[in-house]
């Protein structure tokens, strides 16, 4: 996986509050909910690099959502098109 690294934010955390920011905005999240985001290798043989793995908790039901980018390509438009990870391909990507 090729992954950029920041060295003056080497865990992507400013990327990371900036997505989470998008999302709540997107999503119309209110301010109990959770939101996680992270990167990991893709599970499609033809990417080559990472994807988004966005998961969110808002009133005891959560969602988990993929963007086929690494964490740091991920526009705000890229959020408004995200697409819900179903159950069976959820349990691929399990952390």
């Amino acid at each position: 996986m090729n992954k950029f690294i920041n060295p003056l934010d080497p865990d992507n955390e400013c990327i990371k509050i900036m997505l989470e920011n998008w999302i709540r905005k997107n999503l119309f999240l209110n301010d109990t909910s959770t939101v996680f985001v992270h990167e990991q290798a893709c599970s499609e043989p033809s990417c080559l690099f990472a994807e988004t793995i966005i998961s969110v908790e808002q009133e005891e039901v959560a969602k988990t959502f993929i963007i086929a980018k690494p964490l740091t390509f991920v526009r705000e438009r890229d959020i408004r098109t995200m697409r819900e990870i179903t159950n069976k391909h959820q349990s691929r990507h399990s952390h």
